[in-house]
Order: C-alpha cells, then structure tokens, then sequence
C-alpha cells in the first residue's frame, strides 16, 4: 500500500494484478490501506492534532495514579487485584499460534468484507437527457460555459471545455465528481465526440481523461467505454492521438486492462482507417509494457496479434 502511494497505480498495477489473481481479499485490503494512506497525506495536519489529542489523554491518568501511591491506607488493595491482570495477559500470551493465526485471519476478513462494501457503496453514473444535464449543471458550470459549448465558433467551444477542464484539475473537482454522469451526457450531445476541429476533440477528451483520474472507478464503469469508437477514429489524427491514447491509458488505469482492451477491441472492427488501426495496435504495445503481461490475458492477445498479422 505504501509503494502505491509512493510509486503510483500504474507503477504498482503488474504486481497489484498478480495479487488479486492470487488473493482477492488481499488484494481489496491492500487498496484499501493505500486510500487510507493517501487521506492521511493529504490531511497531514489534521492527522497530527489528532495525534497530540491521544497523547495528551494519558497524561491525566498517570497523574491520578502518582498521588495514590504515597496513601499507606491503599497499599493492601494491589495485592487482591492487581495479580489478577498478569494473569491475564499471561493467559493471552500462552494462546498457542493456531489461535492467533484464527484471529487475524478473522480480523482480515471483516476488513475484506468492509472494503469490499465501500466499494460498491459508490453506484456506477448513467447518461441522462441533454437538458436535464444542462439544469444539474446550470449551478456548476459558471458563466456562459454551456452556451459556448452549443456555439458555431470553434474558439467558444475550445473555450468553454477548457473551463471545465480546468475545474477538473482545480477547486471545483469535487462538484464535478458529483455530476459525472451529467458531464459525459453533455460531452456525448455538445459539442459531441466527433467535432469537426481537432483542438476541441483534444480538449474533450483531455477534460474526460482528468474525469476518470478524479473520480471512484464505479462511477465511471459504463461510462468510459461510450466515446470508444470515436476515440479509435481519432487516432488517424497525430494532433488528437495523444489525448486518445491518454484517454484509454486513464480507463485502463480505472478499469483495468482486461477490461478496456475486449472493449476496445469489439470497436476496432467498425474502425476503417488504417492510421488508426496503427496508432490503436501501437497504444497496446505500450500498454503492456507500462501495467505488465499480468494484467491482461495472455491467449486473448495472441489470438488479437494474429488476426491483425492476417
């Protein structure tokens, strides 16, 4: 947990992959020990009042117990109870390791079990009517943000996305996280995922590529996969291919790689350009490289190799 924390998802995702493989119970403690740890960074302060509180909270009862120690009178009672406490910690220090062994098992289980429900406590978002996402929105999007992004002029609607962007890497994520269902209905509708100006297609996918990265991976479980095959269109673009490969590197990263590549790979057959073809089979490449040949299943891609060599 802490070298996720340290190193990062993508960094830490081969060997993550062949621990849920292994132990899925570990695997979902391990994530769940690295959020905690995230938190605990991101709240360094708060973490350390909270430490002075605990440390503070002794010291009264250390205190209280000195003045009863010179009392001649209260010298009897330790040898009644006191004994009584060694005795058992004794006990719990004879439990033989099978016990011990039971009991943490036990304890790594319950923490498996509350991992799990966490995670699924976060339904997955869905696409919703065009203008109901413009009202949900009309609070979040300031300005004239969602009028721009219905504008004729290519500049309004670079504008109005980088806007959005920018409130994706700022202040206003968390309003965003919110909403992401009614982000990606906007996005799906207006501008949409096939405009004619390659500089707010980078954009767009720019903005929903920091979405993914933001938000709880069931959030976005259905959702990343709906700009799929105009992502792999895309790709004929040199000016747009890096913003595509982003984008499918952010799910892999959310959804992990033996989920996005079937996906992805069920969308190449619609895709007739060869330059994207290329640039698709090229992002694999790296694709393995960066996650590990853990993380996806090894025949699934022979079988991919082989009808593209053919």
């Amino acid at each position: 947990a802490y070298f996720i924390v340290v190193l990062g998802d993508r960094t830490m995702y081969p060997v993550m992959a062949k621990i849920e493989g292994n132990d899925k119970k570990k695997h979902a403690s391990i994530l769940e020990l690295s959020k905690k740890l995230k938190a605990k960074e991101e709240g360094g302060e708060e973490g350390k009042g909270a430490v002075t509180e605990s440390a503070s909270q002794p010291a009264p009862s250390a205190a209280a117990a000195t003045p009863a120690a010179p009392s001649p009178e209260k010298k009897a009672v330790p040898k009644k109870s006191p004994r009584k406490k060694p005795a058992l910690r004794s006990k719990s220090r004879g439990k033989s390791p099978s016990s011990r062994k039971k009991a943490s098992t036990s304890k790594a289980a319950s923490s498996s079990k509350s991992s799990k429900s966490k995670g699924t406590s976060i339904p997955a978002a869905k696409l919703i009517e065009y203008e109901d996402a413009k009202e949900r929105l009309g609070s979040v999007f300031q300005g004239s943000i969602l009028a721009d992004l219905e504008s004729k002029k290519w500049k309004e609607r670079v504008g109005a996305v980088d806007q959005i962007l920018e409130l994706l890497k700022g202040d206003g994520v968390e309003s965003c996280k919110e909403n992401v269902g009614a982000i990606y209905s906007l996005f799906n509708s207006k501008p949409g995922w096939k405009d004619t100006n390659f500089q707010v297609c980078k954009k767009i996918f720019e903005a929903v590529t920091a979405l993914i990265e933001a938000c709880d991976p069931n959030a976005t479980r259905s959702l990343c996969v709906l700009p799929l095959e105009d992502c792999l269109n895309k790709m004929s673009d040199r000016k747009i291919e890096p913003a595509c490969k982003g984008y499918l590197t952010a799910c892999c990263e959310a959804q992990g790689p033996k989920t996005i590549l079937p996906a992805t790979k069920e969308k190449l057959g619609k895709v007739r350009n060869p330059k994207a073809i290329a640039g698709f089979i090229g992002w694999v490449v790296t694709c393995i490289q960066e996650f590990g040949a853990g993380s996806i299943d090894v025949q699934q891609m022979i079988g991919y190799a082989k009808e593209w060599i053919s």
